[in-house]
């Protein structure tokens, strides 16, 4: 009875409000695999055909098995200018495949980097500026949530707003999957109030973000220092190996401190100079570092969860172009 009526109320709600009934239902069963999704299916048999099925059509994409599946690593996360010249697509696309993470330098010209600069001001002060905010281009009125150690406020406008990092997310895009991903722009901020910073999981422990190939960029136009909760990956540990699969299985991943899985001493602390743009295969360990000092933290993310989905893995031979 219970299923007959919760049916009623789902033909209701895609009848009042079918975009937001369609944008729910391809979030929920199309996406990527979620990182417990393992965790919902009780039988050891459909579990490991459910995870091998996502993991085999990963390989049948061309880049994603270079990246994701080849095993050569490296040690020390790469640093490129923008503006390089040179062999950048096989300079780019070796060292994400050996690292998991590689750092943009001198991104963005000025103006627009000063732009995004002026939307973060404008959101963190978006209490005093709320009226104007209102009307503004934001595609969501600002989120504010605060914890006990960390205020954040959240936001998103359309990546279009700005030209040149709209043009380097579909290079970038196109490099890593095989076709241009659309997204839009998601501005972090962050401010700590309380030191010393409780864990907060997902977010500034060492995590996955899922098992199945994934990937985010994000853009600092501040610099970024020790103080100021940089990003941090475990280098070459975005490698889907029997390590890898192993650990998914076993959960060991939810503790690698004490399962002792990956060498620690190849996790790396990401400081950024002004104007930087990172490039981060997910499903490696990363997280933020935990603040060491009142400060603020700003990053504009570009997550590709809703472009690049279940389909997009079976229909690996237009990746593959």
């Amino acid at each position: 009875m219970n299923n007959i009526y919760r049916l009623l109320d789902l033909s209701m709600q895609s009848i009042m409000n079918p975009k937001k009934f369609f944008s729910v239902l391809k979030k929920k069963y199309f996406s990527i695999p979620e990182l417990h999704s393992l965790d919902k299916i009780q039988n050891t048999y459909l579990k490991r055909k459910f995870f091998y099925l996502w993991i085999n059509l990963s390989k049948k994409n061309k880049r994603f098995n270079k990246l994701f599946f080849n095993n050569e690593n490296d040690e020390s996360v790469a640093k490129i200018d923008i503006n390089y010249k040179k062999d950048f697509k096989e300079f780019f696309f070796e060292n994400l495949a050996k690292n998991g993470v590689i750092i943009f330098e001198n991104v963005l010209p000025n103006d627009e980097k000063k732009k995004i600069q002026n939307d973060f001001f404008n959101l963190k002060n978006f209490k005093i500026k709320e009226k104007n905010l209102s009307h503004s281009d934001w595609l969501i009125k600002p989120i504010e949530t605060v914890g006990s150690c960390k205020q954040r406020i959240y936001s998103q406008k359309k990546i279009s707003d700005y030209p040149n990092l709209e043009k380097l997310s579909d290079k970038l895009t196109k490099e890593i999957s095989g076709k241009v991903l659309k997204t839009v722009a998601e501005f972090y901020f962050d401010r700590s109030i309380k030191i010393p910073e409780e864990k907060i999981p997902g977010d500034n422990d060492l995590h996955i973000d899922r098992w199945a190939p994934n990937f985010k960029i994000f853009y600092s136009p501040f610099e970024v220092k020790t103080n100021g909760a940089p990003f941090t990956y475990l280098v070459g540990s975005h490698k889907i190996n029997e390590k890898y699969i192993r650990m998914i299985f076993d959960k060991s991943y939810k503790d690698i401190e004490k399962h002792q899985i990956y060498n620690l001493k190849k996790k790396t602390q990401l400081l950024l100079k002004e104007n930087s743009l990172v490039v981060a295969l997910t499903n490696g360990f990363h997280g933020r570092s935990s603040f060491t000092e009142l400060n603020e933290r700003m990053l504009l993310f570009l997550q590709y969860n809703k472009s690049f989905n279940k389909f997009s893995f079976f229909n690996y031979k237009s990746f593959n172009k």
